[in-house]
């Protein structure tokens, strides 16, 4: 049985990301977990402020979360298994440790903005995540709706050897819901915005990875590797957006684009980074 891991601060972001969990779990037959990351805050100055006890911020986590369990679960007819976890720490040390020791499939998670994958944006959190744990990401834009994943981009860069496991989590997703994986490799080296249907897949190194599922490799040359990305996911009306960064390179030269370059992908298409 999969594991899905949904961490939740209650907002309507990671709401929205537990809504779409519960039906990818449906499709992947997976369990979800909802897990709250608590801790007292600290207090700074000389002004008095009452701080409740752990104990009581537990109760109260808990309770929250199993009422989210159960509007979640009557949302899905009860077709999906839910359990609620609270840990005492910081969000991103109790939800990569949890991943780790729990060995979960995918966490699924909310962004802030509508896709921009920018720090500021994106959330702390995840954005943290994404650098920290090992495990699958899907962020989910807190505007997305779910849609079955028939469209899947995986923007990939040239590297000197791939491990194939490291697609395990794509291949799953392209297996489950019998989508297409267009591999595009984005060239910011030259001008022009021009865009060839086939690239051999050995100059990626994937060698024979993806050779049991539907997929094609494609070309771009862009000014950037985020318009690029973005030009041909709304070209190809994604369902998905992958990117599996090299030594993260990759995600770091999407981190750290210019605000006038910064993307936002396709405004609906959930975004699963591997490492």
């Amino acid at each position: 049985m999969k594991t899905i891991l949904v961490p939740v601060d209650f907002s309507e972001t990671s709401i929205n990301a537990a809504k779409y969990a519960c039906e990818l779990a449906k499709k992947l037959e997976a369990n979800i977990i909802l897990f709250h990351a608590y801790h007292v805050p600290v207090v700074v100055g000389e002004a008095p402020a009452f701080i409740p006890p752990l104990d009581e911020v537990e109760k109260t986590s808990l309770k929250n979360l199993q009422r989210l369990k159960e509007d979640l679960m009557f949302q899905n007819e009860r077709l999906v298994s839910v359990l609620c976890i609270c840990k005492c720490g910081f969000a991103v040390d109790e939800i990569k440790l949890y991943a780790k020791e729990h060995r979960v499939d995918f966490i699924v998670m909310g962004t802030q903005g509508v896709g921009y994958l920018a720090e500021r944006l994106l959330g702390s959190t995840t954005s943290a995540l994404i650098h920290n744990t090992k495990s699958p990401i899907i962020a989910i834009d807190k505007n997305a709706r779910y849609s079955e994943m028939k469209k899947i981009v995986f923007a990939c860069e040239y590297a000197e050897e791939r491990n194939p496991k490291l697609l395990q989590p794509l291949k799953l997703l392209a297996h489950t819901f019998g989508g297409h994986v267009y591999v595009i490799n984005i060239d910011v080296e030259k001008s022009g915005n021009t865009c060839n249907s086939e690239v051999p897949g050995d100059c990626l190194n994937l060698g024979d990875s993806l050779s049991d599922i539907d997929h094609s490799y494609h070309y771009r040359q862009a000014s950037d590797v985020v318009s690029g990305i973005n030009a041909f996911a709304v070209e190809n009306n994604a369902d998905l957006i992958c990117i599996l960064p090299q030594k993260h390179a990759l995600l770091n030269r999407i981190l750290h684009e210019p605000v006038t370059k910064q993307m936002v992908f396709h405004s609906k298409a959930p975004l699963l980074i591997l490492h």
